[in-house]
């Protein structure tokens, strides 16, 4: 939980260098979020373990999802994170200037763009300090 709510307004006027000064001077403090901080100033961030992989959602539709779990379970929980996107069904529909200068749907300019499948995105990510670890675990774990 955050203990300190911004209204959006202030952050609006707010410029990087500000925000960049605030996440050097938290970093540097123990205060709730400074691990965060850290991770930010040092390029800490988290890095990517596995990937949504069509030949593995073939085989087991929750792969990413079950990785996710059991990477947890011997890493910890606070070391992984899980993060997806599955779009919604319909049509990517979007106005295109055609070249007589008339705005017409991107489905009537194109045969593909009806026909694309709806994007689905899966990613598990892994402290730093654990990517050799957690790879080597995964190579040898993936197929179980």
């Amino acid at each position: 939980m955050c203990l300190w709510q911004p209204k959006i307004e202030n952050l609006l006027v707010m410029t990087d260098n500000e925000i960049l000064s605030a996440i050097a001077e938290a970093s540097q403090k123990t205060l709730p979020g400074t691990e965060w901080a850290k991770r930010i100033m040092n390029r800490g961030h988290y890095r990517i373990l596995y990937e949504r992989d069509p030949n593995h959602v073939r085989q087991n539709p929750a792969a990413a999802y079950q990785i996710f779990k059991k990477v947890c379970e011997k890493f910890g929980k606070k070391n992984i994170r899980f993060d997806y996107y599955f779009e919604e069904g319909g049509v990517s529909d979007f106005p295109v200037l055609a070249q007589n200068s008339q705005i017409v749907p991107s489905t009537l300019r194109s045969v593909v763009i009806p026909n694309l499948p709806p994007v689905a995105v899966e990613y598990v990510f892994v402290a730093p300090e654990l990517l050799i670890e957690t790879n080597q675990w995964l190579e040898e774990n993936l197929d179980t």
